[in-house]
């Protein structure tokens, strides 16, 4: 992330990074759910257990981290 926002030497506002981590978790998460019920045939209670942090799935720290990704590396 780091190459792709200090490469061209744009400059991003916040909200553009915000926006960047949202989009980005937001496609994540499409992605998954249309893979695992289309490809996987898996149901959509299997496709939520990976969301609950409480049996040990850290797949909303992942999501997290991809949210605020843009906004750390970015420097402003």
């Amino acid at each position: 992330m780091f190459l792709f926002f200090n490469k061209f030497g744009a400059v991003y506002t916040k909200k553009d990074l915000w926006l960047v981590g949202g989009i980005w978790v937001l496609m994540t998460i499409v992605f998954e759910f249309i893979f695992g019920h289309y490809v996987m045939h898996e149901g959509t209670s299997v496709l939520y257990a990976d969301y609950n942090i409480f049996n040990g799935r850290l797949w909303l720290l992942v999501l997290f981290f991809i949210f605020v990704g843009p906004r750390l590396v970015a420097r402003n």
